[in-house]
């Protein structure tokens, strides 16, 4: 017999009562639902839980983007007239920017309600969605470009008080635009070699 089992045998009743409360003490019942809940985590798939990380990112994305754009809405850039002025056919409540620069008023109110429009639809399909497919992630980034390209085109034409102003914020944003569509094509070309890599390291 190893002393190991010798100095069991010797150990007093008492001992042995004492190791079995701090046994039971170790594992508790809250200590046993942390470890389960732990585990049942851990043993969730990975789709899921990505699933669940980008319907809450695209929710705070379309309500705070549809909040920006009915604000908007309801107050354009430059406000509306206070009174009416027959000579110069203003009408009281109607956009100054309409009657100032008709084409900005168009750009902006046409782009900030598409984009209003993508928002509610990105809150509502998020409503009515359980599982992200492929196809279903391909809407909502289609949504969501469209979400962002309409608030950045309304932005540049409500914002611009000039022709130079306008083209600067342009080109500002096209080279956003450029830079994250560059990036993004740049991510799925790493994303491809790895995965060619990883396949062929399978099959060797």
């Amino acid at each position: 017999m190893s002393p190991a089992a010798v100095g069991l045998q010797q150990l007093p009743h008492h001992e042995e009562h004492r190791q079995a409360e701090i046994t039971v003490v170790q594992f508790s019942d809250e200590a046993v639902d942390k470890i389960i809940t732990r585990y049942r985590e851990m043993l969730r798939p990975a789709d899921e839980r990505v699933g669940e990380e980008l319907r809450g990112w695209l929710m705070v994305l379309a309500t705070l983007t549809a909040s920006i754009t009915y604000a908007a809405a309801l107050n354009p850039p430059g406000g509306a007239w206070q009174a009416d002025d027959a000579a110069n056919h203003f009408v009281a409540g109607y956009p100054v920017l309409r009657d100032k620069s008709p084409w900005r008023y168009f750009v902006f109110y046409y782009c900030n309600a598409t984009s209003f429009a993508a928002s509610l639809c990105i809150i509502v399909l998020l409503a009515v969605t359980k599982l992200f497919t492929e196809t279903k992630i391909m809407v909502f980034s289609v949504l969501v470009a469209l979400d962002m390209v309409g608030l950045a085109a309304a932005f540049v034409a409500g914002s611009s008080s000039s022709k130079w102003f306008t083209a600067f914020n342009a080109a500002l944003m096209i080279c956003l635009v450029v830079l994250f569509l560059f990036w993004k094509r740049r991510c799925l070309m790493v994303g491809t070699c790895c995965l060619k890599s990883f396949k062929q390291l399978v099959r060797s």
